[in-house]
């Protein structure tokens, strides 16, 4: 399992929580909701307050290896000219895409979460065919921005959501209120990015503030995708005579 789906996958797990009496270790204080900064090569990294980043407008012929090894480093719509072993050998763990001529080999990493991007409602075909192939997640990015406080903007989601069997990351253009991001945690949103060009660096600390305070007994249990040899078998076949 790549880095990112064991991320999500620690979401989950709360064996680490200490119990009983006389117990001196700490629960860690961690985002309940994996916080992403998206930004451009070159721009400040805000460590303290994000799991990860997710670099775009990245050329390809400048792609080196990254440095901030500590974080789950990502790329929206990686450009067909990369290459899959490329990007593993400069350490990022997931990419976004978009450009239905990328190769197909990025489903086929381990290392690599390839996520697939959506930016407004789609057929109903159209979900069938994202929820059997192997991504690790979808991102949703809508185009037409819904208000999260509103219950238009809520349906405006949920519909998309529903049709989804995959781990959910959400891209917002502005932060919500605590308790809306309370209600995102419980559609089964797993991750968040914020753009770091539109947000400075105090909005980030907001964000992860509410990311670390939601109510654990409110989220649905995330998807955490199998690999793709495990998804393979479980492909319906026509039994032989």
């Amino acid at each position: 399992m790549n880095r990112l789906l064991e991320k999500i996958s620690s979401l989950l797990d709360e064996s680490k929580k200490e119990i009983g009496f006389g117990s001196k270790t700490k629960i860690k204080n961690s985002r309940k909701v994996l916080l992403f900064q998206q930004l451009k090569p070159l721009s400040p990294i805000y460590e303290k307050f994000i799991d990860g980043v997710i670099y775009k407008d990245l050329e390809f012929d400048k792609l080196k290896k990254l440095s901030n090894t500590n974080l789950l480093n990502g790329l929206f719509f990686p450009d067909k000219l990369i290459k899959l072993e490329k990007l593993e050998n400069c350490d990022f763990d997931w990419a976004v895409i978009h450009d239905l001529n990328l190769s197909s080999e990025f489903l086929l990493s381990d290392k690599i979460s390839s996520g697939f991007y959506i930016d407004s409602k789609l057929e109903d075909s159209t979900y069938d065919i994202i929820n059997n192939i192997p991504f690790s997640f979808v991102v949703i990015d809508l185009i037409s921005k819904p208000k999260y406080e509103t219950l238009s903007g809520i349906f405006d989601l949920t519909e998309i959501i529903s049709n989804i069997d995959n781990n959910i990351i959400l891209k917002l253009d502005y932060i919500p209120s605590e308790k809306s991001i309370e209600l995102l945690y419980s559609l089964g949103v797993v991750g968040i990015i914020l753009d770091s060009d539109a947000h400075n660096e105090d909005k980030f600390k907001i964000l992860d503030k509410y990311l670390k305070a939601l109510k654990s007994d409110a989220k649905k249990k995330p998807i955490v995708y199998p690999n793709i040899s495990n998804s393979m078998d479980l492909l319906p076949y026509d039994d032989e005579d």
